[in-house]
């Protein structure tokens, strides 16, 4: 074999293994580009809490859940948040567990009007409980009742307005637009507040421990137009296992689902926007192209009159 020869023997082989290193290196680099991009939903946790007063001071009551260290959370009375050294743990040291109060000193609970529990994430913060008063008597500050009744159970409620035409046309990725979800998938959701495939509808959903009938959506009688803000609340009632969706404060759909209440949460908590949502393994779908405003969740069921009443007051 002369040097010619071994030289065109050698050649393809150098090819090849130079075009397999360039193609690895290439995969590496989009890798590294793209991983970057991809949204991690917020890991949200959850939390059952009861909030009441008395004449001196405020009790947060954590009835069931996730603990929570002392980073992730925050008060608010009236508006402003309360230095963590102002509350005092039952057990005195966190996690905060369930079973356990929460105690706020207040020199004045009777003018206390609204109370809320956030969990303080990396994004957005979310409530975790909130409890609202309103006065008797203006002359006696220390005299005050509940606005109204709550149940166990669960609620969402926003405000939205749409800044363009519903109608997703050809576009797949604006079908089920998303205002709330905690999942990513129609199968690990816990719950979600969204709009049906072609957003001529509202949607609301959510997964109880049995399963039974859970998770088939209730869909409203109201289609969304553009430019109007619409009032949306859902609700799971435990005590009776119905879910209903109220649109501008009226009862427009209901479901009987069952009482073993919601499953647990996977921690894939996402609020919709035009930039979309991280379904299944995708981002970027089911956008909404509008505006969210007023959006919180609840681990209690909101009374047909608090919704009422919340409607009436406007998004404030």
């Amino acid at each position: 074999m002369t040097q010619g020869d071994r030289d065109g023997g050698i050649s393809p082989i150098i090819a090849e293994i130079l075009m397999i290193f360039l193609v690895i290196l290439v995969f590496g680099i989009v890798i590294v580009i793209f991983s970057d991009e991809v949204p991690v939903p917020e890991k949200v946790p959850v939390v059952a809490a009861k909030i009441e007063k008395d004449s001196t001071k405020i009790v947060i009551e954590h009835l069931g859940g996730d603990e929570l260290p002392s980073d992730d959370y925050y008060v608010s009375v009236d508006g402003e948040i309360i230095p963590k050294d102002s509350i005092t743990l039952q057990d005195g040291s966190y996690p905060w567990s369930p079973g356990e109060n929460l105690y706020i000193n207040h020199s004045d609970t009777g003018s206390v009007r609204d109370v809320v529990l956030v969990f303080d994430g990396d994004k957005s913060p979310v409530i975790l409980a909130r409890k609202h008063y309103d006065y008797v008597s203006a002359g006696d500050s220390n005299t005050t009742q509940d606005d109204y009744v709550r149940y166990p159970g669960f609620t969402a409620e926003a405000w939205i307005k749409w800044n363009v035409n519903p109608n997703p046309g050809g576009d797949s990725s604006r079908k089920w637009a998303t205002i709330v979800v905690d999942g990513n998938t129609d199968r690990n959701r816990r719950y979600q507040l969204q709009h049906n495939s072609d957003n001529s509808k509202f949607e609301f959903a959510v997964a109880t421990e049995s399963g039974d009938r859970s998770g088939v959506p209730l869909f409203s009688s109201t289609s969304p137009v553009t430019g109007e803000w619409y009032y949306l609340t859902g609700v799971y009632n435990r005590t009776d296992g119905k879910v209903f969706l109220y649109v501008n404060g009226n009862p427009d759909s209901s479901r009987s689902y069952d009482t073993s209440g919601l499953r647990d949460s996977p921690n894939m908590y996402q609020v919709g926007g035009p930039s979309g949502i991280l379904w299944h393994s995708s981002t970027g779908q089911r956008k909404f192209n509008g505006e969210i405003s007023g959006l919180n969740t609840y681990g209690e069921a909101f009374s047909p009159e608090e919704i009422k009443a919340r409607y009436d007051a406007g998004r404030g």
